[in-house]
């Protein structure tokens, strides 16, 4: 059975939308995992110089005393930004960033002038935004 040119197209362009929206949720995983892997080993990443390693621990640090204080009733959750989940999600931003620049180049086998594949996968300060699945458990 053939199918004909315009079904041939359907199919096409379905599978066009499907593969687009298979990376684009490999992409929020991915940076679901990296945001984990970042926290547990940015202290022995030495892709980071010895002054963004502390500047992340000294955020870490200060993060934790404040959980500790709303844990004691000595602070507000609203009054404490989160410069350290803020720094991790800069790094895990960057990586994901230059990760889906490599993918379209490979794929492509060049850059793509209008960008309709997903390349700034939502990180949150938690994490990432899980776009509604269920099966993905946050940071």
């Amino acid at each position: 059975m053939e199918l004909t040119e315009k079904a041939h197209n359907k199919v096409s362009l379905l599978l066009q939308k499907l593969g687009k929206i298979g990376v684009a949720q490999f992409l929020k995983e991915l940076a679901v995992l990296k945001t984990k892997h970042f926290k547990a080993a940015y202290r022995v990443d030495f892709s980071l110089n010895s002054e963004e390693r502390e500047a992340l621990q000294k955020a870490q640090e200060e993060q934790q005393r404040h959980k500790v204080d709303v844990k004691a009733g000595k602070a507000a959750t609203s009054a404490f930004s989160t410069p350290f989940d803020q720094l991790v999600t800069q790094y895990v931003t960057a990586s994901i960033e230059s990760a889906t620049k490599a993918f379209k180049n490979h794929l492509y086998g060049t850059e793509m002038e209008n960008d309709t594949l997903e390349s700034k996968p939502a990180v949150s300060q938690k994490g990432l935004e899980l776009g509604g699945r269920k099966d993905v458990k946050e940071v």
